[in-house]
């Protein structure tokens, strides 16, 4: 039960600090910029982090893994911006001038550069289980085997 609540507050507190450090790059005041999110993208966070912990621990190849908790990241966001920005009418973001957008609330930018992040995510989320649990799986070489085992799962 700790692992899970460690894996929500933390993944939601990454999530959440981490679309503020993107909106900085994004506008390119560096100097100016106050990292500006929603707490809303905390909860976002707090269940990827969750649905990524289940993923770590199927046995299914690490692509699938990636393609599975991507989507529900993306299939989330869009569903939170749709309620958010569209239905409530908070306007918490507009990605509508960006290309490949879908009703202005997500863009293919989040989705590939979400794909290719999720091996450091499952690499987290193994040191969450081993700080807690001990949980055999993990070592420093994790992170490098994850991309490594992204090709050699289907070789």
């Amino acid at each position: 039960m700790i692992s899970y609540v460690l894996i929500f507050v933390i993944s939601g507190a990454l999530y959440y600090y981490s679309e503020g450090i993107i909106r900085i790059f994004e506008t390119k005041d560096f100097i100016r910029q106050v990292p500006q999110t929603s707490l809303w993208m905390f909860l976002l966070g707090g269940i990827g982090g969750l649905i990524l912990n289940e993923l770590n621990l199927s046995g299914m190849p690490i692509l699938f893994k990636m393609i599975i908790f991507t989507s529900c990241i993306f299939i989330m966001e869009l569903g939170f911006g749709i309620l958010f920005n569209i239905i409530l009418k908070l306007n918490l973001w507009d990605y509508s001038d960006k290309p490949f957008n879908l009703l202005g609330q997500v863009y293919l930018y989040e989705y590939i550069f979400g794909f290719l992040f999720v091996p450091i995510l499952l690499n987290f989320s193994d040191i969450i289980l081993w700080l807690v649990y001990r949980y055999d799986k993990f070592s420093v070489y994790n992170l490098i085997n994850y991309y490594i085992r992204i090709v050699t799962d289907f070789l």
